[in-house]
């Protein structure tokens, strides 16, 4: 399964953030995209998702283009999980979770849909706050619950932007070991958006690398992450390594 940007390029009003990009994102591992800030990361993910519509170029997910698709259908197609999702304070964190399954019901949930929502949140392990409500938990709390609405929602297409976000390391590498296995067990394919560079070098499989809105290189990770091409996306000077078998990038800067 692949989906794939073709000569995709967006404006917001006259400022021009994505120019031809291409890019290709496949199952069997996970795909970063890796970039700095206001390098078009979240607006390519938005044209991917469908949240923004395309000036010039394609979208192709699963050989359709998702414009065309009805928006329950797209749902099932595609999942997006952006920087900063709106909630209801007093929502419950279970029934926040469980608004990810609408687009497999129709008039309301299922045993079905109820026991896959419990398999997540004890995978994630947030059962002790999942009858809490989404207003009194902490920052690194509410994004796992915004993960698992993300997995809850089963999509063949889940794009995270920035998941890392106020999540303490430990976490973040359960978060991706997690996303690891899910994308190596199913033909799911899973898009990330990250600053982090050494997750990248441990988790990613295929990358995708952006700079003022155009792809400077993409394709395995072992390809796209060198002491190069880390140059010319961030102007910053490194050396990438290996530590007890483990490859990282060391600043000289």
């Amino acid at each position: 399964m692949k989906a794939q940007i073709k000569n995709l390029s967006f404006s917001y009003k006259n400022s021009k953030v994505l120019n031809s990009v291409n890019a290709e994102f496949s199952s069997g591992g996970l795909n970063f995209v890796l970039g700095e800030n206001g390098s078009g990361k979240s607006t390519m993910l938005k044209c991917l998702s469908g949240l923004l519509k395309v000036h010039s170029g394609e979208i192709i997910v699963n050989n359709v283009n998702p414009s065309g698709v009805p928006i329950k259908e797209r749902s099932r197609l595609i999942s997006y999980t952006p920087q900063n999702v709106e909630y209801d304070k007093y929502s419950i964190v279970y029934d926040f979770i469980l608004s990810g399954r609408k687009p497999w019901f129709s008039w309301r949930e299922t045993s079905n849909d109820e026991n896959f929502v419990y398999r997540i949140i004890a995978k994630l392990g947030i059962e002790n706050f999942a009858m809490r409500k989404m207003g009194e938990l902490s920052g690194g709390e509410r994004q796992k619950v915004f993960i698992a609405r993300a997995l809850a929602q089963n999509a063949q297409v889940m794009i995270l932007d920035e998941p890392t976000n106020n999540l303490d390391i430990a976490f973040q590498i359960e978060l991706f070991r997690l996303l690891s296995e899910e994308a190596e067990k199913t033909e799911r394919i899973i898009i990330s958006a990250v600053h982090d560079i050494n997750l990248a070098l441990k988790y990613a499989s295929f990358v995708t690398l952006l700079k003022n809105g155009k792809v400077i290189s993409g394709g395995s990770a072992e390809d796209v992450i060198t002491e190069k091409n880390i140059f010319e996306m961030m102007n910053v000077k490194c050396v990438i390594t290996e530590i007890r078998g483990v490859k990282v990038m060391v600043t000289l800067n």
